[in-house]
């Protein structure tokens, strides 16, 4: 059975162990949908949370609009 990923943190924000993980697992069509549903500024935290060398990918996967 597969494991299910909890994507929220305890303030209701993308965990970014849970978006980490789905960037490692190359789930870039999942991540992008989970992401479009969060206000720019929960999602700029993301890039803090996560290291600095994933900054370009998690870039890529966001959603253009």
């Amino acid at each position: 059975m597969e494991e299910k990923i909890v994507f929220l943190n305890e303030e209701g924000r993308p965990d970014a162990e849970a978006v980490m993980q789905m960037m490692e697992e190359k789930q870039f069509s999942d991540l992008r949908a989970l992401l479009s549903e969060f206000p720019a500024a929960d999602i700029a935290e993301l890039f803090l949370d996560i290291p600095d060398e994933k900054d370009p990918l998690l870039f890529r996967i966001l959603p253009k609009e």
